[in-house]
């Protein structure tokens, strides 16, 4: 069981949601109840201590040293001087491409050291030199600023800051780990400010290797949204991130089968699986740089096969680039949407099997009775089954929704209410009924 809990007050549509995070977390409930918010919330917190976070703090340091390094350029100084000081940059750069946590890095800290000092010798822009030297003792020297900056800019992306600003008051969201350590977020409406507080030991709270978040299936057909080599951070979100997971195949790795044995494994048994279900194999081709299914002889771009077919070639492709590690996130919206009931419980176990065989923890949120069923039976089925939580929406007096966690004996009501649609068809067809038996006395 993993000792984490995460906890909502009073954003946006969400009242209140109190959830022990499980290796398998269902959230039921109607549309425009908070699923998606919870989710989104979710990953914000899980990326700002992921390689999500780290490449969104780099993406940043570099857009602000490449506007400053080309301004110097434009100056008509010393030829020599300006080349030393783009050599400094590039060592800045090859660190920054490596996805490291450079507040970690002493060279980095030597070399970003070393550029400032000598941008301080030169007539260059102040404003901007200014700004340098503050992140510089931000990323050194007080960690968690750091974190709090890297938090911030997630919540921006991923929700607008006016939406925040309008549905929130006296808001807060925690996530707490092992050794009851935690961190949390206040918003402060009054204010129009987010106020973020965490312990210095934040990252040892919770372990993310990887977070990946799939809110729709057809990101693989995004490309025409590709992320340039550097962009302002307001320009990543989860889903131009989920992007770069699944075109980075991993490939050449002479420790591959030594190190990812169990990934390889169970790659193997998934790959049939879908294999089986949708008679081909997903992937990225380098050469015509779009998604690709392949069937037999045939190759169909990923634009024209259907969306079901995109939702397991996703999972495929996470496995085979190496992005759902042990110790990993995948926050997925409504799996079962475009899916044939068939499909839905197909999915459902290959999502159990991925949690208990691969120690990737699940947060999915459906409005899919038959698809929360077979989560049902197949985590107990697998032996899972009191590591796997079920939650639904409710709404709450104030007119916003409690995220409210069901006990798997009253699971029922998750079905009751998912279900209501049914009832009010056979409400219907039975007017119908008894229309026709009265057309029939006549």
């Amino acid at each position: 069981m993993k000792e984490m809990k995460f906890k909502i007050k009073n954003f946006g549509p969400i009242n209140k949601a109190e959830i022990d995070i499980g290796k398998i977390n269902i959230i039921a409930g109607q549309n425009a109840s908070g699923k998606t918010t919870s989710s989104k919330l979710f990953y914000c917190l899980l990326a700002s201590v992921s390689p999500d976070g780290t490449y969104l703090l780099n993406e940043s340091i570099k857009d602000r040293l490449r506007s400053f390094i080309n301004k110097s350029f434009l100056k008509e100084d010393n030829k020599f001087r300006r080349n030393e000081l783009f050599n400094l940059a590039e060592n800045l750069f090859n660190y920054m491409d490596n996805y490291e946590i450079l507040a970690w890095n002493n060279d980095f800290y030597n070399d970003f050291n070393a550029f400032l000092r000598f941008s301080e010798t030169e007539n260059f822009n102040e404003k901007e030199l200014k700004e340098l030297r503050e992140i510089f003792n931000i990323m050194f020297f007080d960690r968690d600023l750091l974190f709090n900056e890297t938090l911030d800019a997630l919540l921006d992306i991923e929700f607008d800051q006016r939406q925040i600003y309008e549905n929130c008051d006296n808001s807060f969201i925690k996530m707490s780990g092992k050794q009851n350590c935690y961190f949390e977020v206040k918003i402060n409406i009054p204010k129009d400010v987010a106020y973020i507080w965490a312990r210095h030991d934040y990252l040892k709270c919770i372990e993310v290797n990887e977070v990946s978040y799939v809110e729709t299936p057809y990101i693989l057909d995004f490309l025409s949204e590709d992320i340039p080599f550097y962009v302002r951070k307001s320009n990543i979100n989860h889903q131009q991130l989920l992007l770069r997971k699944l075109k980075d195949q991993k490939k050449g790795d002479v420790f591959d089968k030594r190190f990812n044995e169990n990934i390889i494994k169970f790659q193997k048994i998934i790959q049939k699986k879908i294999k089986e279900i949708v008679g081909g194999n997903v992937k990225f081709d380098t050469s015509s740089a779009e998604f690709i299914f392949e069937q037999e002889n045939n190759t169909f771009s990923s634009k024209n096969v259907a969306t079901g077919i995109k939702t397991l070639g996703i999972l495929q492709m996470l496995l085979e680039n190496r992005k759902l590690p042990e110790n990993s996130y995948l926050i997925i919206d409504e799996p079962e949407v475009h899916l044939h009931p068939e499909w839905q419980v197909k999915l459902a176990e290959i999502l159990v099997l991925l949690a208990r065989d691969l120690n990737v923890t699940l947060y999915v949120n459906s409005h899919s009775p038959h698809f929360i069923e077979a989560i049902e039976v197949y985590s107990e089925h697998h032996n899972i089954k009191e590591d796997t939580n079920f939650y639904l929406t409710e709404e709450a007096k104030n007119g916003k929704f409690n995220i409210n966690k069901i006990d798997r004996n009253r699971l029922m009501d998750i079905y009751n209410c998912l279900g209501k649609p049914y009832e009010d068809i056979d409400e219907i067809r039975g007017k119908i009924d008894a229309k026709h038996v009265i057309e029939g006395r006549d």
